[in-house]
């Protein structure tokens, strides 16, 4: 598997891309899903820009393919 490793500054710059992009549409979600294991701190930035409820989905995956 490929891993692409992304700095803080990218986290807040696509973050705020992101809010960006919302708001020039009509469109608001109900609430922001936040993924466990490295997608809680953009989400959470998300849902308070935003002022949007925030839920956690607890996902984990493994980076290896020879078993547990």
């Amino acid at each position: 598997m490929k891993q692409t490793f992304i700095t803080w500054q990218d986290v807040e710059h696509l973050t705020h891309a992101i809010i960006h992009q919302t708001r020039q549409t009509e469109w608001r979600p109900d609430y922001v899903v936040g993924l466990t294991r490295g997608g809680l701190v953009p989400a959470n930035m998300l849902s308070q820009y935003l002022n949007i409820p925030l839920h956690t989905l607890n996902v984990s995956l493994r980076d290896s393919t020879t078993g547990p």
